[in-house]
């Protein structure tokens, strides 16, 4: 009997403030631009096309400190992002501005805190053959690409879609509002008399296992897991389980309370 635990207040009845939904030109242009980002085309770069930022090689280098190669300082086929700081210092940009088919020598110095330490302040010479790039390049929105890419003939009507898709999203969002601030209202009209044993030990018990479960995951000891979630010990990490399990078992028991009382 859920009145030998909680008893119930007001959950009929109850006001919520009402919304208002609009979708602006910038929405859907935002929505647009985030679809173009979304899906870039990636195009083969040749002779004429100078390497830039972003652009992805395949390399073949090598690499020697006084004229002799070293352990892990040379590679074929080897791909690289410029960009992506894969290299030392001066790597990557050695090779912005030179085209397909280049090879390029780098007079570069390992850094002093380089995770070799005997490679550390070391003056090394790589050279390097670009085999081939590629570039990511943006779509550019006009009506080749929304024919090409959507079911719709011309950027009006695709546009609209648009427009009635981000007004569907933000009405429901806001519906969702509403309905989490009428359940939070009833939820603190409700007052807990005592909380059932076994359901409460159940859920804290669920959410112990949880972070042992998460640990063994990612191959962290539990004490790791709680410090990456903010908790500082098992301490703080009990007085929160025990808080948001007592919090469930509520929900779950007006929930239950209510579906009785009203046939659902």
């Amino acid at each position: 009997d859920l009145n030998d635990y909680i008893k119930v207040g007001k959950y009929k009845g109850l006001k919520v403030d009402g919304y208002t939904v609009k979708v602006t030109e910038n929405d859907i242009d935002t929505y647009i631009q985030s679809t173009l980002e979304a899906s870039p085309k990636t195009e083969k770069l040749g002779k004429d096309d100078a390497i830039e930022d972003g652009d992805t090689l395949n390399i073949d280098y090598e690499g020697r400190i006084d004229g002799k190669k070293f352990e892990g300082g040379s590679n074929e086929g080897d791909e690289l992002t410029i960009g992506s700081d894969k290299f030392i210092s001066g790597f990557e940009d050695g090779l912005i501005g030179k085209t397909v088919g280049d090879e390029v020598e780098l007079n570069l110095t390992f850094p002093e805190n380089y995770d070799n330490k005997k490679l550390r302040g070391k003056d090394v010479v790589f050279d390097v053959k670009i085999n081939s790039a590629t570039r990511e390049t943006i779509p550019e929105y006009n009506l080749d690409y929304v024919k090409e890419n959507t079911k719709y003939k011309s950027l009006k009507a695709y546009e609209n879609a648009v427009a009635k898709q981000l007004y569907t999203e933000k009405e429901t969002e806001a519906v969702n509002n509403q309905k989490t601030t009428l359940w939070s209202e009833a939820l603190e009209n409700t007052k807990v008399k005592k909380y059932p044993e076994e359901e409460l030990e159940y859920y804290i018990q669920f959410n112990s296992d949880q972070i042992d479960e998460m640990a063994k995951t990612y191959g962290m000891k539990r004490k790791e897991m709680l410090s990456s979630y903010g908790f500082g010990n098992e301490k703080e990490f009990k007085a929160v389980n025990e808080d948001s399990s007592k919090m469930r078992v509520k929900q779950e028991m007006l929930i239950k309370y209510i579906a009785d009382k009203e046939g659902l």
